[in-house]
């Protein structure tokens, strides 16, 4: 625990430094700036990801689509895209029954599923 409360303190150090707040935090945090920032170990104990690290410091704070791109593997998970797939249809209320004819190949693509 103390481990992450100096990584926690020294990121937002980081925050403040550059003029960033913790809501800005799925917009900047990417593997270059974070290692830029001196966070390159902390970055491989999550697999190189911004997300994973970003959750060990802030827990269940941000969602993982909040962020630019989901951690290796994610979609490898059928609940993880099970889980968006409802997330979108609930967003975009449209009936179960009008999936076929409503789900475009543009809406995939802005929900992250060119990516799976």
């Amino acid at each position: 625990m103390v481990r992450y409360k100096n990584i926690k303190s020294f990121f937002e150090k980081c925050l403040i430094k550059y003029g960033y707040t913790k809501e800005d935090i799925p917009q900047i945090a990417k593997v270059n700036l974070l290692i830029e920032w001196g966070f390159s170990n902390p970055l491989k104990r999550y697999g190189d990801s911004p997300f994973r690290l970003m959750n060990a410091l802030y827990p269940g704070e941000f969602k993982v689509f909040d962020f630019d791109s989901v951690p290796q593997r994610f979609w490898d998970n059928p609940i993880n895209t099970r889980e968006r797939i409802l997330e979108m249809i609930g967003q975009e209320n449209i009936n179960f029954k009008n999936i076929p004819s409503q789900v475009t190949q543009e809406m995939l693509y802005r929900y992250g599923f060119s990516r799976c």
